[in-house]
């Protein structure tokens, strides 16, 4: 469409929405710029399940067989706690949802997205946005490193702490919400006895869990979770190391053996696990996307895909809009909103049930999962959880 307004699009965040933007963007003839604060693609990190509007994203993008590759198919969840132990077969999930699911690592997802957007998208590395200054036709964006540029639009998808909402819309106070949790994330050189292919293991004690999966290359991923009231800001590794080792310093299961070998991590992810809550997504030519406009919380296993759904939706609305961003704007909250909101409640009841607070209440969660391996109780709960309400127009009808 030769008569777009509007095309240069600065992108801040190469994770996942700012990639799976840049593709709909270049799709619609666009021309994204992506800047990304790391010197290169992330690795690592934590596994994710990516299902409802997301996986409807990814179908009208044609990756599936980048995605089957890297899919880990996660067959059994295993519930340990000083009790004993229950298997849930997860069929019925997949049943639920008629196997449109995929497991795999965040770092997977956003370099099969980069890899697919690299050719056709400018992507800096290693730099930030330090000033936005908009103007009547444009942004003034000052980086970091590189010279002061101009463009039409820009989009912050950097994330629930995002930069460009910080220096645009106003400061983490305003817009996001600690939920009381925390998260750390390390893959480990297997050290298991036994089988844990396509098993996601958990192992719960009052206000805190540890969960362990198993990845290729004979390497294992940990994720630790806790409850925490204060809400840390701690830039310092060491002195998160500090706080993991402090709280799951414990003889049970194999909390010492992966606290010993902490040092030895490949990598090591910790934040904050809260919500991201905004009146409007938008201001003047820049908008937000992803966890940086509205973050459900990283326990809700739904960050990733109202990325990608979101993303669609965005470039869909510009593109209909042909370049007119007060119109795509608006619609794309308009759209979204609601259903994003909804998805963000549900989140917040979840992770009371996720983490128990005492052991009398992991014992009847553990107990009630019993019921999951039945087909009609399964689908009942996953169909609560999982089941999206919202369906992905096409733009090019």
């Amino acid at each position: 469409m030769s008569d777009i307004k509007n095309q240069k699009v600065l992108i801040s965040g190469a994770g996942i929405a700012g990639p799976a933007l840049a593709y709909w963007l270049n799709h619609y003839g666009f021309k994204p710029t992506v800047v990304e604060v790391y010197p290169e693609p992330r690795k690592g990190g934590y596994m994710i399940d990516f299902w409802g509007a997301g996986y409807a994203a990814t179908e009208k993008m044609h990756i599936f067989d980048r995605l089957r590759d890297i899919n880990y198919q996660v067959k059994e969840l295993i519930l340990i706690d000083n009790y004993g132990k229950r298997n849930i077969d997860l069929k019925h999930l997949l049943e639920t949802i008629n196997g449109r699911m995929f497991s795999f690592l965040r770092s997977d997802l956003a370099k099969v997205l980069y890899d697919i957007t690299k050719e056709y998208t400018q992507y800096i590395f290693d730099d930030a946005i330090t000033c936005l200054n908009e103007l009547d036709k444009g942004v003034q964006v000052t980086f970091k490193n590189e010279v002061e540029k101009k463009f039409d639009l820009v989009i912050g998808a950097d994330g629930m702490h995002s930069n460009v909402r910080t220096k645009y819309f106003g400061g983490p106070e305003l817009f996001e919400h600690h939920l009381g949790y925390y998260v750390c994330s390390i893959t480990l050189d297997n050290f298991l006895e036994g089988d844990f292919t396509s098993k996601y293991t958990m192992y719960s004690m009052p206000n805190k869990q540890v969960a362990v999966y198993s990845l290729k290359e004979n390497k294992i991923s940990v994720f630790f979770i806790f409850k925490y009231h204060s809400n840390m800001n701690i830039k310092s590794i060491d002195e998160q190391k500090k706080i993991i080792r402090s709280v799951f310093n414990e003889d049970k299961w194999i909390c010492r053996q992966l606290l010993e070998k902490l040092d030895n991590a490949y990598d090591f992810y910790f934040d904050s696990v809260g919500q991201v809550i905004m009146d409007k997504w938008s201001k003047g030519r820049v908008c937000l996307l992803g966890d940086a406009a509205f973050c459900p919380s990283l326990l809700s296993g739904q960050g990733a895909s109202l990325s990608m759904a979101g993303a669609y939706l965005l470039a869909g609305e510009l593109y209909k809009a042909k370049g007119e961003y007060e119109t795509a704007f608006k619609n794309y909250e308009e759209v979204f909103k609601g259903f994003v909101e909804s998805r963000q409640e549900i989140a917040k009841k979840f992770v009371k049930s996720f983490i128990p607070s005492s052991s009398l209440k992991i014992w009847i969660r553990n107990l009630c999962a019993r019921f999951i391996n039945i087909s009609f109780f399964s689908k009942l709960y996953w169909k609560r959880l999982l089941v999206d309400e919202i369906n992905l127009k096409n733009y090019e009808d």
